[in-house]
């Protein structure tokens, strides 16, 4: 065996020697501190969901305490007048506090309100199970059973504001544990958290909180009885092994990076002939004219199968993910990543640059502001993935409608900007009805949950407005489309 094969293998079986040593310490030392961080982690989750599931449960408990110590409501309850109802409970305050039931009752346990919001409307209802529970559950927040669904009550019995009255009567608010509240938390806290069916018969004894391992991620299951039901419900939490995974590419990582400047050391001990320095030459001299010119088209010319070959092929295949990379790049920087329609910054620099090239006389110049009507309540009542597909549908629907030289941005949230070089206010009216009459037909042909409709502010540019004036008066003009839709509602 030749000199150079001796010290090709002896490099081989010293490399192999150390990567078996590197990586015995790294497992052993290095990944139980991320083992460690994991689990204080994943501990320290818990906790903060289980205080946020609490104060969930509780988060009416101010607003009840203060209606339950008013002196109206203390002297309701012993002399009822119909105007108390009509004065203080409306669909829009259960509404804003996110209140499906409202029960008041007498010092004597009599009903004397019972409401429950449903569709924008304030129902009269009598359900004895339900005031059962509540008269069994005086000052308390407990889970109950309801029509097949976790309700949440809460309730007070009442004084006057001063609290030197005897506590007579019962006030309750109860509110339904739906998947939207469960989104909530998981949103504020930013981590996957949801409502999960449970058969299992619950018991008082078992501990609160069941944890799991599965391997790549660990669980945690909060679980909350009934007070009418022997069942209850579960909260799942699944934790990701993050830090853990983290840990591992960062070891996998230091070991292929010290490989790879061991691998490139002893090439450069073992290879010591002046070809190989040449190429070297060469192959460096490429890759700083690539540098300096900063021109990606440029590739490292070199065609052997040996090492530097191989480096060079690995250069180019960068080059090229390095140019595709920014490509998409410029993709995504001009496009809107949920609509797929341009962002707000192109559409506000093809208006700048129609309005620094608008000539008075032989241009015309108009845009169009519009705004998803409803989109909060698709958000509430529906999920947030339907109001995401209500954006989609409007945006493209509305690009469709438009031709080459017309545009569409999405400014934020369910706004957009529609601008029509060209055309005056009349021709981008006919533009925006025959989307309009598309989203109808897209309502019915694809039997959407929920209405689609948007408010429109359309404004021809007079040649002197900045582009903040002229976007704004806009806007202006949507809202002012809005309100009068909003009035024609309730005055249908």
């Amino acid at each position: 065996m030749k000199i150079r094969s001796k010290l090709g293998l002896f490099i081989l079986i010293y490399i192999l020697i150390w990567l078996g040593a590197m990586s015995t310490i790294f497992n052993n030392i290095a990944m139980r501190g991320y083992d460690i961080l994991e689990e204080e982690s994943f501990r320290a989750n818990i906790v903060r969901l289980d205080a946020a599931v609490n104060d969930l449960l509780k988060k009416d408990q101010k607003l009840l305490v203060d209606w339950a110590e008013w002196d109206d409501m203390y002297n309701y309850i012993h002399y009822p007048y119909e105007g108390f109802v009509d004065s203080n409970i409306s669909p829009s305050f259960m509404f804003d506090q996110s209140i499906d039931f409202i029960l008041i009752f007498d010092p004597e346990d009599q009903v004397l309100v019972s409401y429950q919001y449903n569709k924008g409307e304030m129902i009269e209802v009598y359900e004895p199970r339900l005031i059962e529970t509540v008269v069994k559950h005086k000052n308390e927040n407990r889970i109950m059973l309801h029509n097949g669904r976790p309700l949440i009550i809460a309730t007070s019995e009442i004084t006057d504001t001063k609290e030197f009255a005897p506590k007579e009567g019962l006030l309750c608010f109860a509110y339904y544990l739906d998947h939207g509240l469960i989104k909530s938390i998981e949103e504020d806290l930013e981590l996957d958290f949801k409502l999960v069916s449970s058969s299992e018969k619950f018991d008082p004894d078992d501990d609160h909180i069941l944890v799991f391992d599965h391997g790549t991620y660990n669980t945690a299951l909060f679980k909350y009885g009934y007070v009418n039901d022997p069942h209850g419900i579960a909260l799942q939490f699944k934790h990701p092994l993050s830090i853990t995974a983290l840990g591992q590419k960062t070891m996998y990582e230091v070991l292929w990076v010290s490989f790879i400047a061991f691998v490139i050391i002893s090439t450069i001990l073992f290879v010591v002939v002046r070809a190989f320095l040449d190429r070297i030459h060469s192959l460096s001299r490429d890759v700083d004219r690539i540098a300096h010119e900063q021109d990606l088209s440029l590739r490292v010319k070199e065609k052997s199968k040996d090492e530097i070959g191989l480096l060079t092929k690995d250069i180019n295949m960068m080059l090229d993910r390095i140019e595709n990379m920014n490509e998409q790049l410029m993709e995504h920087a001009s496009t809107d990543m949920l609509t797929g329609v341009h962002n707000r910054r192109v559409g506000f620099e093809r208006l700048e640059s129609l309005l620094k090239g608008f000539d008075p006389e032989s241009s015309t110049l108009t845009i169009c502001y519009i705004d998803i009507n409803n989109l909060k309540v698709v958000n509430d009542t529906l999920g947030h993935n339907c109001g995401d597909d209500l954006i989609k549908t409007v945006s493209q629907t509305i690009q469709s409608s438009l031709n080459a030289e017309e545009l569409i941005c999405r400014l934020g949230g369910d706004e957009f900007l529609v601008i029509f070089p060209n055309q005056d206010i009349e021709q981008a009216r006919l533009t925006l009805i025959e989307a309009e009459k598309n989203l109808l037909l897209k309502q019915v042909e694809n039997n959407k949950k929920y209405p689609i409709s948007i408010s429109k502010g359309f404004l021809t540019y007079d040649g002197q407005m900045s582009i903040q004036d002229f976007v704004e008066k806009a806007d202006k003009y949507m809202y002012e489309d809005k309100k009068s839709k909003k009035r024609n509602r309730r005055s249908d």
